[in-house]
């Protein structure tokens, strides 16, 4: 099985204060991403989807920088339901260029 996942980050944006009902401070970092992913379904059919959205980002990533990403995967419990969650970020070194436009002829 293989399995490609990336994350581009695009800002971080940070939203911190009291909570009304507890009192207790917060700290939450959210990064405006576009996340992808590319798998292969059970009859070996590669399967592409892009989604783009705020991603709550873990507290040892505070501070991340804007950028490519592939992200680190495990499982957690919520209401009694199994779901992933991304337990890290690596970077990710973009390789290639972008495209050079044509010069259209006057």
């Amino acid at each position: 099985m293989n399995q490609k996942h990336l994350v581009h980050i695009h800002a971080v944006t940070v939203r911190e204060g009291v909570a009304r009902k507890t009192g207790n401070r917060y700290h939450i970092e959210e990064g405006a991403c576009i996340a992808m992913a590319e798998y292969p379904d059970r009859d070996g059919e590669v399967k592409k989807d892009t989604t783009a959205g705020l991603l709550n980002l873990p507290d040892h990533l505070r501070g991340l920088a804007p950028g490519a990403y592939e992200p680190v995967f495990s499982f957690t419990n919520f209401e009694g339901k199994v779901t992933v969650r991304i337990v890290d970020l690596l970077p990710v070194r973009m390789t290639g260029t972008a495209p050079v436009p044509e010069k259209k002829a006057a």
